[in-house]
């Protein structure tokens, strides 16, 4: 009985070793993937972008952003795409900025190619960022300033006042 017992033992704590090992040698303890914050985060059609990529536990010799404007309405992405070089803000930080060009684009989808130890590799490959919607001339601009609107608005009352006001008397 004993030795039945010892063996079963010996296979139960085999075969948790064997899980064990399994499971560790699953785990990879890779560096981190990086990442590309945008400013603005929705940028809109033609304004200028900010990316900037935090790339970390990466022997990074060059960092280039590769951007394509598309148009997600008619199905297409315009074909002058940009690879623009990521100039190095701080050990770890990369920044480009970039002008869009296309006012009909809805979106736009970024790759960043980081160059490690002569080997090209991409992250992040083709991310979609849906752009903001075109700013409307007749309700403003989008650097705040007021549009035709607020001058009717400011007509209007000035022309209420004055006849509550000639009333009165």
């Amino acid at each position: 009985m004993k030795n039945k017992y010892e063996k079963k033992k010996t296979i139960i704590f085999a075969v948790l070793l064997l899980m064990l090992l399994s499971t560790a040698s699953s785990i990879v303890f890779a560096s981190a993937q990086p990442t590309v914050t945008l400013n603005p985060e929705k940028p809109a059609p033609k304004s200028t972008v900010t990316f900037t990529a935090d790339i970390a536990d990466i022997d990074v010799t060059n960092v280039y952003i590769h951007v394509q404007e598309c148009n997600g309405n008619l199905g297409l992405c315009y074909p002058d795409d940009s690879n623009v070089s990521m100039t190095q803000k701080s050990a770890y930080t990369y920044e480009a900025s970039l002008t869009l060009k296309h006012s009909e684009a809805t979106y736009i989808e970024f790759t960043l190619i980081v160059e490690n130890n002569g080997e090209w590799i991409k992250y992040l490959e083709l991310t979609k960022v849906t752009l903001s919607e075109k700013p409307s001339n007749n309700g403003g601009s989008a650097n705040g300033t007021p549009g035709f609107d607020l001058v009717v608005f400011a007509f209007a009352t000035i022309f209420i006042s004055f006849i509550l006001f000639r009333r009165r008397r």
